[in-house]
């Protein structure tokens, strides 16, 4: 019984697929094919997300420094359910990113708050001191 082949759509030449990746191999094992197949999905990711490294950027610069402590503890913005890459193509990247941030800034003070207001949260158990 012989295995299946396929050709590489790099070098063209044949090959045995891999018994993981079967018909989803699409290039040989070979290192110039492989780094030639990851430089091609890269180019083609940059293709559909043209505005990443621009909105990364803009996002570090409006973003304060964090502390250890905001970085640890999860906010939960009323953002988050906004379809963001369809903001971006109405308003433009800049006021949709500076719109999210303030947004997560909003929802951070008023849970900073709430906290203030209830105490921290003991995990459902009460701090009990007992009387001596």
């Amino acid at each position: 019984m012989s295995a299946k082949r396929d050709r590489c759509r790099i070098c063209l030449k044949w090959f045995v697929p891999s018994a993981h990746e079967g018909k989803r191999q699409q290039v040989c094992g070979r290192r110039a094919c492989q780094k030639e197949r990851h430089r091609r999905d890269c180019a083609a990711w940059r293709k559909r997300n043209p505005d990443y490294d621009r909105e990364d950027r803009l996002r570090r610069r409006i973003r304060a420094e964090e502390t250890p402590e905001t970085e640890t503890r999860k906010t939960v913005t009323p953002l988050a359910g906004f379809r963001w890459d369809k903001v971006r193509d109405a308003v433009g990247l800049e006021v949709a990113v500076v719109v999210e941030e303030t947004g997560a800034a909003v929802a951070a003070f008023s849970q900073s708050m709430q906290t203030e207001r209830n105490g921290p949260r003991t995990g459902g158990k009460e701090a009990h001191v007992s009387p001596r």
